[in-house]
Order: C-alpha cells, then sequence, then structure tokens
C-alpha cells in the first residue's frame, strides 16, 4: 500500500499565480493613500515630540490623529486588495495601525511592495507616488 501521492499536496498549488494580474493603476491609488497617511503620521508625531501637546492644541491634534487613522485603514484595505494579499495579511496589517510605531513600519512595508510591483509593470515610481510608463 503506498500512499505517498495521496498524502503528498501537488506543488503546483503552493506556486499558484493569482487568476488576475495586479492592476497597477490600483496600486498606484492605494500607494498614494498611504504615503499621505504616512506623511501625515510623521508630521505628527514630530510635532508631538518638538512642542508637545498643550491643551489648546489637544482636540485639532486628536482630530489631525483620527485623520491619518482613517486613512491608513482605507489604505492599508485598498493596498491588500490591489496586491491581492491573504486576508489574514490583510487583517494584521489593519489591525497593526492602532500600534504606535508599528504603523509606520506596516505602512513603509506595504509601500515598498507596491513600488516593486509598480516598478515590475514598468511605472515610473518616486517618492511622493508613482506615474505610468517610466520616460
Amino acid at each position: 500500500m503506498n500512499n505517498e501521492n495521496a498524502s503528498t499536496p501537488p506543488a503546483a498549488a503552493d506556486n499558484a499565480q493569482p487568476a488576475e494580474p495586479v492592476d497597477p493603476a490600483r496600486v498606484a491609488s492605494a500607494q498614494r493613500l498611504l504615503i499621505i497617511a504616512l506623511a501625515i503620521v510623521l508630521v505628527v508625531v514630530i510635532a508631538e515630540y518638538a512642542i508637545g501637546r498643550p491643551p489648546a492644541m489637544r482636540t485639532a491634534s486628536l482630530v489631525v490623529d483620527i485623520a491619518a487613522l482613517v486613512l491608513s485603514l482605507v489604505g492599508v484595505v485598498r493596498m491588500g486588495l490591489a496586491l491581492r494579499l491573504r486576508w489574514w495579511t490583510t487583517a494584521l496589517c489593519f489591525v497593526a495601525m492602532f500600534v504606535g510605531i508599528l504603523n509606520i513600519i506596516v505602512m513603509g512595508w506595504l509601500n515598498a511592495r507596491a513600488m516593486k510591483v509598480l516598478r515590475e509593470a514598468g511605472w515610473k515610481v518616486g517618492f511622493f507616488g508613482s506615474k505610468r510608463g517610466g520616460a
């Protein structure tokens, strides 16, 4: 009784390509959101350490923090869908947006993945986003 083939999954299933290719326009759109969110988060963090959080600025700072959080959450979900990440990877990235410095690390990681996909698709990738077709 040789059941070796029945218990071993096919190797091709592990390396299967997604049914549809990644759409670079969707990746670029999600990347733009993440870059804006990352910039807002960095400005808020630097401003809080530089000038503190005086009582008169607490409300404004809270509004900006919430706006940056919402923008980053939307950006993470859109990037996960655009890059066709597994649902649990997107969910972990979503949860990481609520954790201090981890949100900056995750946004940087997602941005790096997006840059790789866009460059492979022939897009020109710069510091503040990307443009269709490298000239």
